[in-house]
């Protein structure tokens, strides 16, 4: 399916000073190409004489096209930036605060494994409290996971990657949110928070990295473009 354009008049149409020639209103859509040249070129403003460009521009199917992160305007890369670099002080504090608030209680100036077992086993943190500091963190990491991976899908990593590292955080760190509860049963499972709490960092870290890497290092593409049919008979 194509792009379909006015029929009324024959216009020159023009994406990004690249000149597709006359397309005659007899012609109804452009000529059907690769999916990808189409998408790449919908995503740029397209002005033509006499066509109206709309708020949104669309291709293929029917999707909606999303600039991609190496697209955006000046102002859009800056806020994007500060989010991820707030978001990323944020969590090297709490981390930092993780640490401090352990320092000591196994002869260790940094927190081991075993720290972490003695917060939830037996005596240590009690079920009402983990419930609370469950649902605590729940509620606000949520809200970053969700900046954090809304902002990385607009990417240049490819859709794979983006869908595995999106949802990465939401269930490592359900599995962290597991371990406290098993381990307070038993010890052995601190290693399943280990693993929860660890996934969900990395997770975070590499979105917030390969996302600033395509805002302010990745190459502004070059829009594939398909050349209609020019006028019958203009010689041109």
């Amino acid at each position: 399916m194509g792009i379909p354009w006015p029929r009324t008049r024959r216009t020159r149409l023009r994406v990004n000073d690249i000149d597709l020639g006359l397309l005659p209103g007899a012609i109804g859509p452009l000529p059907r190409f690769d999916r990808t040249a189409q998408c790449l070129s919908a995503c740029h403003s397209v002005r033509a004489q006499g066509v109206v460009e709309p708020p949104w521009t669309f291709c293929g199917r029917g999707e909606q096209i999303v600039k991609p992160l190496s697209e955006l305007t000046v102002e859009m890369k800056a806020l994007c930036t500060a989010t991820l670099l707030f978001l990323a002080l944020a969590m090297l504090t709490a981390l930092t605060y993780l640490d401090f608030s352990h320092i000591g209680s196994n002869g260790s100036p940094l927190l081991t494994i075993h720290d972490i077992a003695a917060t939830y086993y037996g005596s240590g943190v009690g079920y009402v409290t983990l419930l609370s500091l469950a649902h605590i963190h729940m509620m606000g990491l949520s809200t970053v996971f969700f900046v954090v991976g809304f902002i990385f899908v607009h990417s240049s990593v490819s859709p794979r990657w983006k869908a595995t590292l999106a949802v990465m955080p939401f269930c490592a760190f359900s599995v962290d949110v597991a371990g406290w509860f098993l381990t307070k049963v038993d010890r052995g499972w601190v290693y399943l928070v280990l693993f929860g709490g660890g996934a969900f960092v990395l997770s975070i870290v590499a979105m917030i990295f390969m996302s600033l890497y395509d805002i302010w290092k990745k190459p502004h593409p070059q829009p594939l473009v398909a050349v209609g049919p020019r006028e019958s008979g203009s010689g041109k």
